[in-house]
């Protein structure tokens, strides 16, 4: 364009020819740039991909959210006392729920239990869960420890195997042996008791 201005100074015989040209190209120009304007957006704003929620907080009235409430009825069904606190739940599980006698190898009600499990878990994201082994105090105190801390291995195996701990959420395992008995280890039904897996579900508040 600024070559074409500096033609038609330079001729002056058809300087009007060469400004009508130079007119046109400018007016083409600039009809180009309005229309190029109109179709390119002019509102952008880049993409926000939001972080993953990782500060989850609970209020002191989660125990009766309905889909928990649902699940500790059914795991009640199947033996499982559970016990809620301010910010932790509880579940205490008697053996025979879950293992064959004398073993640590699972019988079958192990995988509806372990399902509403599963499922409780799903609704607690950002927990801190720690599976705990017990038992009687029938065989030696060596025994019972290798005992509680194999059955509370099995059952953190299963919570692995099924995705827990979820990207919120930590497991541990630890086998306690024939401490903490929550019955009379010199009553049968008391034995039975005390040979149980706990699952402490501690929640961020």
């Amino acid at each position: 364009m600024i070559l074409l201005l500096v033609t038609c100074r330079y001729n002056e015989k058809k300087g009007m020819t060469c400004m009508r040209k130079y007119l046109i190209v400018l007016g083409t120009l600039l009809i180009c740039n309005l229309s190029f304007g109109a179709l390119y957006p002019t509102n952008f704003a880049p993409k926000i991909i939001p972080k993953p929620q990782t500060n989850y907080r609970y209020t002191c009235n989660w125990p009766y959210y309905p889909a928990i409430q649902s699940l500790l009825r059914q795991l009640k069904f199947y033996h499982v006392t559970s016990i809620a606190y301010s910010y932790q739940l509880r579940l205490v599980i008697p053996d025979y729920m879950l293992f064959n006698p004398g073993s640590n190898e699972l019988n079958e009600n192990s995988k509806k239990t372990m399902s509403l499990v599963l499922s409780l878990l799903s609704y607690l994201p950002g927990a801190k869960i720690i599976v705990m082994g017990y038992s009687d105090n029938v065989a030696a105190i060596e025994i019972n420890n290798r005992r509680s801390l194999l059955n509370s291995q099995k059952i953190a195996g299963i919570l692995w195997s099924n995705g827990y701990p979820a990207t919120s959420q930590t497991l541990d395992y630890s086998g306690a042996g024939e401490s903490n008995p929550i019955n009379d280890n010199s009553l049968i039904n008391g034995l039975a008791n005390n040979r149980r897996v706990e699952i402490m579900i501690d929640l961020p508040h």
